[in-house]
């Protein structure tokens, strides 16, 4: 698992609130980003997908750590900025 955080530069803050005509900073969505990145391992129960890739195991995996991300202490998703990919 690798989990990789960054916070947006001010240049970016401020061109984004520019742009959008709002000048709110509460509204910015992504000022703070997270990406989780996770390899499962294959068990002899996995089914491969036509790439060679564990297909359930690994997706049910990706939600699942979704789930634990989206739960943890003053985490606020916002339903239409969550990218699942």
């Amino acid at each position: 698992v690798r989990v990789y955080g960054r916070t947006k530069e001010l240049y970016s803050l401020w061109h984004k609130m520019e742009t959008k005509a709002d000048h709110d900073l509460d509204q910015v969505a992504d000022v703070v980003a997270l990406r989780v990145v996770i390899d499962p391992k294959s068990t002899d129960e996995d089914e491969l997908d036509s790439e060679g890739n564990i297909a359930d195991r690994g997706v049910w995996l990706c939600y699942h750590v979704l789930g634990l991300v989206q739960h943890l202490p003053g985490f606020q998703p916002v339903p239409t900025k969550v990218k699942d990919y």
